[in-house]
């Protein structure tokens, strides 16, 4: 159920991509117990390398913290697989006021579409699919729109959100009204447990008019897209996206906590809960069904683990050279720099780096790769609600400054 807020690139919400619950209310809280809550930062041995500021990555992580705008946050900064600034602030409980762990697990929203993006580009090297094929024979059963002049959609249309293909989440029929404190009350008690399939959400985005004429390199996000991704990976292997996820992507690379819950609603420990704030109080909603997010955003992992994942794939381990190029050609629209399941940070300071970022209720997630894969951010951080504000923004561009620029940035 993915949020339908967008922004510029260098604003967070465009980095840190929509994903996987339909809520689009701005949620804040007073948040003393964060603010007192140590670092715990954890010392680099070495010292980070020339274009890491670690003095600068330890004042970010607090900013994530400070005022009202998240309970958790953590940062893993790595260098050719290997830790050199760590840290993580706030609570993982606002009851108990426990320290967050940093090695904990998270719902990563729409990063979730990376690995995925990265199957069907492996699929495409062995010859088993082809970017410009129309989606059409992959999908029987469903009747896939065309645009005003027959244009198909085709499978690059999917990956980069130039289908025309409506998102699922703004389908009102579907999800509720999320400002609406009712609406939202009525979701904490029965919505948040409910079971989607990709079917049932796609065929109800089909039925809906295009947003777009496909392939004109009008980029609309629509988190169906990925779900149609998913049932193509499906048609093609015999095996689900996850499955397939897992045999060729977290295994190979030792991806150990990184899964697909499927429809349970469980996060396994260690984990920072997360929160919805909501008429004046504020609510856990750790647990949370997310099948209907699927291919989409249902992914769970840590920082360790994304940062394991963008740099095998920026450093060509995960894709030939051809499939990883493809991946870079982004197309224009309200998200400058989105490829086929990868994103650019833009940078004056550095090379850009590449990786993708989402967003589940009360979660935030970004991965970035220097262009070589050597160097890995990711930021990891609990707001309340879905929207990005303006401080959320700052910080993060500060944390793309501070690991890629060093000082200078």
């Amino acid at each position: 159920m993915p949020a339908s807020s967008r922004a510029r690139p260098r604003a967070l919400g465009a980095r840190l991509v929509r994903i996987a619950v339909g809520l689009s209310a701005a949620m804040s809280l007073t948040l003393a117990t964060a603010t007192s809550a140590a670092a715990d930062a954890v010392a680099p041995t070495p010292p980070p390398p020339p274009g890491v500021d670690a003095v600068g990555l330890a004042a970010d992580l607090q900013a994530l913290v400070a005022g009202d705008i998240s309970t958790a946050a953590t940062i893993e900064v790595r260098r050719d697989g290997n830790v050199v600034w760590r840290g993580s602030a706030g609570v993982r409980d606002r009851d108990t006021n426990a320290p967050v762990r940093p090695d904990g697990r998270f719902r990563v929203g729409s990063t979730t579409k990376s690995p995925v993006a990265t199957v069907v580009l492996q699929l495409v090297g062995e010859g088993r699919l082809r970017l410009d094929d129309p989606i059409d024979a992959y999908l029987p059963g469903l009747r896939i729109p065309h645009g005003p002049a027959g244009e198909p959609v085709r499978l690059r249309h999917l990956l980069n959100h130039t289908s025309g293909i409506p998102d699922y989440a703004d389908d009102p029929a579907l999800f509720p009204d999320f400002t609406n404190e009712a609406a939202v009350r009525t979701w904490l008690r029965t919505g948040r447990w409910q079971t989607r399939t990709a079917r049932e959400l796609s065929i109800a985005s089909l039925r809906r008019p295009m947003t777009t004429t496909p392939g004109k390199d009008d980029f609309h996000y629509s988190n169906t897209n990925y779900l149609l991704a998913g049932m193509i990976i499906e048609r093609v292997t015999g095996r689900t996206y996850a499955e397939e996820v897992e045999r060729r992507i977290l295994r190979p690379l030792g991806m150990h906590d990184t899964g697909f819950p499927g429809d349970s609603p469980e996060l396994d420990r260690p984990y920072a809960k997360s929160y919805l704030r909501n008429g004046g109080r504020v609510f856990d909603v750790t647990r949370l069904n997310m099948s209907g997010a699927g291919a989409s955003g249902q992914m769970i992992s840590t920082t360790r683990d994304l940062a394991r994942f963008d740099a095998a794939l920026l450093s060509g381990k995960l894709l030939r050279p051809a499939e990883l190029a493809e991946m870079k050609k982004t197309v224009r629209g309200g998200e400058d720099g989105y490829g086929l399941g990868l994103g650019n940070w833009p940078l004056t300071c550095a090379p850009d780096p590449w990786g993708l970022g989402g967003t589940a209720i009360g979660t935030r997630t970004g991965m970035y790769a220097s262009p070589d894969g050597r160097t890995t951010v990711v930021v990891a951080f609990n707001p309340y609600g879905l929207n990005v504000t303006p401080a959320h923004g700052r910080v993060v561009d500060n944390i793309m400054k501070h690991t890629f620029c060093g000082r200078s940035g």
